[in-house]
């Protein structure tokens, strides 16, 4: 681990990804690369071919480095932060990955232990629209909310294009720079501890073809909107795998998809066992798999949904037993989806 004048840098291979971590710990070193104290965490997923992989392995490497970075913080009450325009594809990843967090179902499947005391999450929309400076937005619902650890999840701008949905960047120095432009929110006035968590997804044109009439713009992929999408799944995996340690990796998966492409949870656990024919397993992997991102194996699917059966499941009510709890996710997202019930 190299170290210089209160800089140290780490490199590792983590779940088939590179990350590399920079270690700002004096002022003066904060000073002499631009940058506030804290540490700077990179995870290249360039490598990564297809999106079942980066689900399976950036998301399970997302999952450790939040661990390492959020782990001072469990017990207490974490506010995650979608920052960003949901309107514009290349800025909307904040509202995408708050989207797909179906938190107030998590809690109440119950059975399920929290690392924090509560977990929320907040999307303060962007000051183009609504007139009101995004970070008043947030140290007002932070206050609300009664938050110890504010996570801000935000679209990030990159001068590499390699990096461009490529690379996730976590920061424990607090705060992100805006999208359009180079300002840093005032988020240390909050009191509490702020980590960033962004990926690139676009580049100043500036920086491609180099002229003063092109100082404000910036270039992105016109495929925008499925990578964040995709990115959003990732993240938001990541969170409640952080989050919630005994909700399998499928369930997270699933939970993912609920608010975008509600899946029927219902029909999944009463196909287990002998009472479920390989016809029935395979129309249900069918009709599921349009809901499942391209590249999930359909031997996959079967194997989750055999593997209900290993659950201890009444097969009349659906209800699953977890630690004396009756209510599980059939039943929680039964009640999410019509709370006067």
């Amino acid at each position: 681990m190299p170290s210089l004048n209160g800089i140290t840098t780490q490199e590792e291979e983590l779940r088939g990804c590179h990350v590399t971590t920079l270690d700002v710990q004096t002022e003066d070193a904060a000073a002499s690369l631009g940058k506030a104290v804290g540490s700077y965490i990179t995870i290249d997923t360039a490598a990564l071919s297809d999106e079942h992989e980066q689900i399976e392995c950036a998301g399970e490497c997302l999952a450790e480095i939040l661990v390492r970075v959020l782990g001072p913080h469990f017990h207490g009450k974490l506010c995650v932060c979608g920052l960003g325009n949901r309107e514009l594809p290349a800025d909307s990843l904040g509202p995408e990955v708050t989207s797909r967090l179906p938190l107030n179902l998590i809690q109440l499947a119950q059975g399920y232990d929290c690392r924090f005391r509560e977990v929320c999450s907040f999307t303060p929309g962007v000051f183009g629209i609504n007139n009101v400076r995004t970070d008043t937005l947030v140290a007002g619902a932070v206050q609300a909310m009664g938050a110890d650890c504010l996570l801000l999840v935000d679209s990030l701008v990159t001068l590499e294009p390699a990096e461009l949905f490529k690379s996730i960047q976590i920061s424990t120095a607090g705060g992100t720079k805006s999208f359009f432009s180079d300002k840093v929110g005032n988020w240390t006035s909050l009191g509490i501890p702020v980590i960033s968590l962004g990926v690139p997804t676009a580049i100043p044109m500036k920086s491609l073809c180099p002229s003063e009439l092109q100082d404000d713009k910036l270039f992105t992929s016109t495929m925008a909107a499925s990578e964040v999408s995709a990115l959003g799944i990732i993240l938001s995996y990541a969170l409640i795998r952080v989050c919630w340690p005994s909700i399998t990796r499928d369930e997270c998966f699933l939970l993912t998809k609920i608010s975008k492409d509600p899946l029927p949870y219902g029909s999944l656990c009463p196909l287990d066992g002998a009472d479920s024919s390989a016809e029935d397993r395979q129309k249900l992997i069918t009709d599921t798999a349009r809901s499942f991102p391209a590249g999930i194996p359909s031997e996959q699917l079967d194997s989750f949904i055999k593997s209900k059966g290993d659950q201890k499941t009444c097969p009349k009510t659906n209800r699953r037993f977890a630690g004396g709890k009756e209510k599980n996710l059939t039943e929680a997202l039964s009640q999410w989806k019509n709370p006067s019930k």
